[in-house]
């Protein structure tokens, strides 16, 4: 059986404020759950910066 896909739109989650906090929590949960990510952002997450930032480790199964 296929994952279901989910499509999260943030416009950049390098600057690590509130709402950045909120989507890398979302992709958490959704991560958990077992759906397949897709993320729309304007550039590229630098997900270690995002981990030091957060303390969370997440990803994207796709980044448009």
């Amino acid at each position: 059986m296929e994952k279901i896909r989910v499509g999260l739109v943030h416009h950049n989650l390098n600057s690590r404020g509130g709402g950045e906090k909120v989507c890398v929590t979302v992709m958490e949960l959704l991560r958990e759950l077992g759906y397949e990510i897709h993320l729309v952002t304007t550039s590229p997450p630098d997900w270690n910066s995002v981990q030091r930032g957060f303390g969370k480790r997440v990803y994207a199964d796709r980044i448009y």
